[in-house]
């Protein structure tokens, strides 16, 4: 995919700039009727290029859903 999944209780955060990073959460799957968790990569959308990316060198251990977030730039 070129672009993320639709999906709730996520996080999402500003990043460099004009960037925000984005991972976790789950989609509603109706025919399962359940919530199902999106998988542990990381996105990143940009607003000068107006576009989605994979984030390579992170992954999450496990998908994550209602979970808090936070990140610094050191």
């Amino acid at each position: 995919l070129d672009f993320p999944v639709a999906r709730k209780f996520h996080s999402i955060f500003p990043f460099h700039e004009n960037q925000v990073i984005m991972f976790g959460g789950a989609y509603f799957n109706p025919s399962l009727n359940r919530h199902i968790l999106v998988n542990e990569r990381l996105w990143i959308f940009d607003f000068n290029k107006f576009e989605w990316s994979i984030l390579p060198s992170l992954v999450m251990p496990r998908p994550t859903y209602f979970h808090a977030a936070a990140i610094t730039e050191v």
